[in-house]
């Protein structure tokens, strides 16, 4: 019996060897397609993608960012490669290790065919990263006026915040894309939304110079008291986003550079002048002695 029982386990120990070394060639043989799709990809072949993927290569297969093939021909503008991996299957709300998605990185490039196609495959418009961006916060940071059009008639929340309180209108307001600011007040964008740090998109607007931005705002109602108090209360001026007050710090410090530049050579001179007294006298008394 003991014999018997010995003899099964031998093998069952040959067949898991013998399976693994069957299955670990095609594992390899895999992965080795996946990492040649991604290639193909960022060189614009569409007709090597296609090869690939009909030899097994897999159409959600991520590299070590967590990205995957449709996020990178997206990203790219590969409209024809976009339609292959689309035709074969691509998840359009699969998220990278950032949280992104394909419809972020095309709405971010303003890719509009594109999107119009990961749209039509059921992409989660109002999806966010881990900083809570949207697609449509990105198109309108960029100002991809069509792309935004084209969220909007989706459904995209006009009034999604990322984590700091920032919407599209603020950031299109910052950045002086006037069509896509009317587009989103036109959407019902609240023209007086603030950030954590109290920012409004007419107080973004009027620090970047974007009077025209500035009149459609107020024409909207937004709240001019807000940029008089801002403007004029130290206190409301601390809760300036914190970007731009490490900038200031910055640009602060290299003006004074010079200055604590020379401070320092100063203080640091007198701290070795002793030093090198005593060393001169040294050296002196050795010449006399010939030493």
């Amino acid at each position: 019996m003991r014999d018997l029982k010995g003899r099964c386990w031998m093998a069952k120990t040959i067949i898991g060897i013998a399976l693994v070394a069957l299955l670990t060639p095609v594992a390899i043989h895999a992965q080795d397609l996946n990492t040649d799709l991604f290639k193909a990809i960022a060189r614009g072949d569409a007709v090597t993608v296609e090869k690939l993927l009909s030899k097994g290569a897999d159409v959600n297969a991520k590299e070590q960012y967590g990205g995957t093939a449709l996020m990178g021909a997206s990203q790219l503008g590969h409209i024809e490669i976009v339609r292959i991996l689309l035709s074969k299957g691509a998840d359009v709300n699969v998220k990278d290790k950032d949280n992104w998605t394909a419809l972020m990185y095309v709405s971010e490039k303003g890719h509009t065919e594109i999107l119009e196609m990961i749209l039509s495959k059921g992409a989660d418009v109002n999806a966010k990263n881990k900083d809570g961006g949207t697609a449509l916060a990105y198109a309108s940071q960029n100002g991809h006026t069509k792309a935004v059009e084209t969220l909007l008639a989706k459904g995209a929340d006009v009034n999604a915040k990322n984590k700091d309180g920032g919407t599209a209108l603020m950031a299109a307001s910052m950045l002086g894309h006037t069509k896509i600011v009317e587009m989103l007040l036109a959407k019902g964008a609240d023209v007086n939304a603030k950030t954590k740090y109290g920012a409004t998109a007419l107080m973004a607007a009027s620090e970047k110079g974007h009077t025209n931005i500035v009149e459609i705002l107020r024409a909207k109602g937004a709240d001019v008291r807000e940029i008089n108090i801002y403007d004029s209360n130290p206190t409301c001026r601390k809760k300036k986003d914190v970007g731009m007050r490490i900038k200031k710090g910055w640009e602060d410090i290299r003006h004074s550079k010079g200055v604590i530049h020379w401070l320092f050579n100063l203080i640091y001179n007198l701290l070795l002048l002793p030093g090198r007294i005593i060393l001169w006298i040294i050296f002196s008394i050795g010449c006399w002695l010939g030493i």
